[in-house]
């Protein structure tokens, strides 16, 4: 006695959904298994009873339900976007209130600036501290670095002279040419 074959490819066979071959091999099955064959009866009496329940929507019930769901996800979208504007304008409220709570120190128009020529130590009666005589100075040697161009650009400016910034592989070193004042009428130029 060979296997049954599973429910779902009888269910699958009935409503013709299966490949060629799968189709052949449950046809030569269903002849020598009355057991098989009795469930295949059951799906194909389900699936008529099915088939006189329910019928196949108009385009106009697609449409209508098409156009149901597109409003509620456009209702959606304006509520959450509605709540993101309430949410953020309620949070500036909340941050101008707390600005607006801290008021800002208020001057005393009885104290009166020090005047310049007399400084703040020179009024207070610490004693003066005896000057620094011996400063030493730090030398920080600086490394070396091989001379070499790291670029050159030309700076041009209506109504002035161009200048030509070269930047060499030191840092600290800057070369700016400045080009000699000519008019456009004095430029020419010879090809001979």
């Amino acid at each position: 006695m060979s296997m049954h074959v599973p429910e779902e490819q009888l269910a699958l066979y009935v409503t013709a959904d299966v490949g060629a071959d799968e189709s052949e091999k449950i046809e030569k099955h269903l002849q020598i298994c009355s057991e098989c064959r009795q469930s295949l009866s059951d799906f194909e009496l389900s699936q008529q009873m099915f088939r006189g329940f329910c019928t196949q929507p108009s385009q106009g019930d697609l449409l209508a339900i098409r156009e149901n769901v597109m409003r509620r996800v456009a209702s959606r979208r304006s509520s959450t976007w509605h709540w993101k504007w309430f949410a953020g304008l309620t949070t500036a409220g909340i941050a101008v209130l707390l600005f607006l709570s801290h008021p800002a120190p208020v001057l005393n128009p009885s104290i009166r600036a020090v005047p310049a020529k007399t400084s703040l130590l020179a009024r207070s009666k610490a004693p003066a501290l005896p000057p620094i005589r011996n400063v030493k100075v730090a030398h920080i040697a600086r490394r070396h670095t091989a001379a070499g161009l790291r670029s050159v650009n030309l700076i041009a400016q209506a109504n002035q002279p161009s200048l030509i910034r070269i930047a060499t592989s030191d840092p600290q070193v800057v070369i700016l040419l400045q080009s000699a004042e000519t008019k456009p009428e004095e430029r020419t130029e010879n090809n001979e």
